[in-house]
């Protein structure tokens, strides 16, 4: 049984405990071998120079992973996000993305009831931190305050796979749970910090799971187009906006005071309890 794997530009590595050397031994493992399905819940690590086109080029070369995870990640149009690999990059200059990187997604319920608590593994692009000389652009762009040092994560589901295939990909074992506080204008509560590895299906499902979130990339190309129309008829008008205070008298969700969110945090003290 394997001890490791890694993910490398080559291919996967197998790393093996040796009984009669006594040593861990690495070997290449050939993409089209079946037995790669046998690594899948073996923990994984990425070389420091692999990037997404060399994972995805891995997994389209072996015939049994393909089907597996068109399956098992509901990417029935796998072969189509293949061919994009191929494609000419088309690289904006001002594109923010540093890397690309698969880190988890954590939800935490409590109730009377029951207590739920869920990891997935979540496929994103991040950028590097916001420089001192960008910074007032940036706070511009948004309509809000940007701190020096700020990290943006950002969704690659709508874009085509060579405008980021070339990106190298990392992974983040941070796991971050939060008290979700009743009020959407209240900020979360950090409830605990701590690390969990990836398995390589982790790393692969997360992957496929995210870029194919809007169908097939013709699908997905449409889903964008829409929504660029949707943007302009805002940018000129053509939509009559609500400002969100309206929204919430209309859900019902009475303005916050101090007072109030004293008295939740007190309620919910005892509900929102993690045992460690």
């Amino acid at each position: 049984m394997a001890e490791k794997v890694t993910l490398t530009p080559d291919g996967l590595m197998v790393a093996q405990w040796n009984p009669d050397t006594e040593e861990q031994e690495e070997e290449l493992m050939e993409a089209t071998d079946p037995t790669v399905l046998s690594h899948l819940r073996t923990y994984c690590e990425i070389d420091p120079d692999t990037t997404l086109w060399h994972i995805m080029d891995f997994v389209r070369k072996s015939e049994v992973l393909t089907f597996l995870i068109s399956q098992y990640t509901w990417c029935s149009n796998i072969d189509d996000f293949h061919n994009e690999l191929d494609k000419p990059a088309i690289i904006d200059e001002n594109d923010k993305m540093d890397h690309l990187e698969v880190c988890w997604a954590v939800d935490y319920l409590k109730t009377s009831n029951y207590t739920n608590f869920g990891m997935t593994p979540e496929f994103h692009g991040v950028s590097l931190p916001l420089t001192a000389e960008d910074q007032a652009a940036a706070s511009a762009e948004s309509g809000f305050e940007q701190a020096v040092g700020r990290i943006e994560k950002y969704s690659v589901s709508a874009s085509p796979l060579n405008q980021f295939a070339h990106l190298k990909l990392v992974l983040n074992a941070k796991v971050e749970v939060y008290r979700l506080k009743k009020h959407p204008k209240l900020k979360n509560y950090k409830l605990l910090t701590s690390e969990c590895d990836f398995s390589l299906l982790d790393i692969i499902d997360s992957i496929y799971f995210d870029i194919s979130f809007h169908g097939p990339p013709d699908q997905r190309d449409k889903f964008v187009e829409e929504l660029k129309e949707q943007v302009e008829e805002l940018d000129l008008g053509l939509v009559e906006l609500i400002p969100m205070d309206e929204v919430f008298e209309d859900l019902g969700i009475s303005p916050r005071t101090d007072e109030d969110n004293k008295e939740d945090d007190e309620t919910d003290a005892d509900e929102w309890n993690i045992e460690i």
